[in-house]
């Protein structure tokens, strides 16, 4: 059952990270700011930094906010099998998606999952259905978010920069604010209280004047880089060709959010099976293990080298036009919405998170600049995701317990 238990626990975490890799790094190689090869080498390291050092909150909120344990507690072993089923259900669901390059919600396919053995396993008493409604509105009012910051963001772009005489000077004042603002929100993140997995627990204050700190020496170096910079005849072509910088940053940032997010979908449900393995108890609160956390940190790696590229294209390309200052404008609103909502502790979904930042770019310069049809498919999936889940869950579940007699 342990053997079992790890390989479907690294089965789901490798799909996470060939389905979701999309998200983080697929606008930053339709724009040709970083080739497929360096995408995959940055979201692999990214990936397993945000996932080891961050990835604890999340789990714990998967582990033990969605089903009530309360109506297991006299059947450790039925609810061992059903966490099983859990993640293989939701594992081969992402799988198919991945290889029909949809970009669907892995947080979606888990929580489907979860409910619907909490429904077969329990019936509907099992389920916290007042935190699946908080979840439900944060994938609604995520998406939105995200897209409200890239469409800001694309718009000072948009409106100080594209549209001025003289766009690269403008921009060569503008972008270290944005480069202050990425070290301040990224560096706060990790620091204030986001690395107890390494045993380091600051208060708000200290990690809020390190974070400046950090958001400070990102806008001293960007200022230098740029005053040394002269512009071409072409000051558009100049701010493009800077921002790619700006984008791999954002894109490192991303992938450094959907790990620590991310992780939780891997081995939440596998945390939970350990603990019954090991007790023979079903256990509110526990413990990770670190040994558990780089699992699932390493099989979203191998997953982004892997089938990574399946759902890129469809991120970077099919949505809407992608250049590097609207890829950045993305990518930032994105990472900084999944970091917060991970944060505190909600498992968000960055698939909708993500599409609705390149929707909220795609906005700003018009309507008629998303390709509506393409976006109606992702809603689509997005919609049977939690109900096939469910639905596979059940089946998988009973084959599981009639294999165990």
């Amino acid at each position: 059952m342990l053997i079992i238990t790890i390989i479907v626990g690294f089965y789901i975490a490798w799909n996470i990270g060939a389905n979701d890799v999309g998200n983080n790094m697929g606008t930053s190689v339709a724009a040709g700011s970083i080739s497929y090869k360096n995408a995959i080498i940055i979201a692999a390291i990214f990936e397993f930094l945000g996932a080891f050092l961050v990835g604890g909150h999340v789990v714990k909120a998967i582990k033990g906010n969605i089903i009530d344990f309360q109506f297991f507690q006299d059947k450790p072993m039925i609810f061992a099998y059903g966490m099983l089923a859990v993640v293989i259900s939701a594992g081969l669901w992402i799988t198919l998606a991945t290889l029909l390059k949809m970009p669907i919600s892995t947080t979606h396919a888990i929580i489907g999952s979860l409910l619907g053995f909490g429904l077969i396993g329990g019936g509907s008493q099992a389920i916290h259905w007042n935190y699946i409604i908080i979840i439900t509105l944060s994938w609604i009012f995520s998406p939105a978010i995200g897209a409200g910051i890239s469409f800001v963001i694309f718009n000072i772009y948009k409106f100080l920069i594209f549209n001025k005489e003289h766009p690269f000077e403008d921009f060569k004042k503008i972008a270290p604010y944005f480069v202050f603002v990425m070290g301040f929100i990224l560096s706060l993140a990790i620091i204030y209280k986001g690395l107890k997995n390494l045993h380091l627990d600051l208060s708000f204050l200290p990690a809020f004047i390190i974070s400046v700190l950090i958001g400070i020496i990102g806008f001293i170096v960007a200022s230098f880089y740029l005053k040394k910079k002269k512009a071409t005849k072409n000051q558009i072509d100049d701010v493009e060709n800077f921002s790619k910088i700006l984008q791999v940053i954002s894109a490192s940032y991303e992938c450094f959010a959907h790990g620590a997010n991310d992780v939780a979908n891997a081995i939440g449900p596998i945390a939970a099976i350990l603990v019954v393995i090991k007790t023979g108890n079903i256990q509110l609160t526990s413990d990770i293990p670190v040994w558990l956390l780089l699992l699932g940190s390493f099989g979203i790696v191998v997953g982004v080298a892997t089938l990574g590229h399946k759902v890129m294209e469809t991120i970077g390309k099919r949505i809407t036009e992608i250049t590097p200052s609207r890829g950045f404008a993305a990518e930032f609103a994105a990472a900084t919405t999944v970091l917060f909502g991970s944060r505190l502790g909600l498992p968000l979904s960055s698939t909708h998170i993500s599409v609705g930042t390149v929707t909220g770019v795609g906005l700003a310069r018009g309507i008629g600049n998303i390709n509506l049809r393409v976006v109606g498919t992702i809603f689509l999936s997005w919609f049977l995701t939690v109900p096939l889940a469910a639905g596979l869950c059940m089946a998988v579940f009973l084959l599981i317990k009639w294999i165990a007699g």
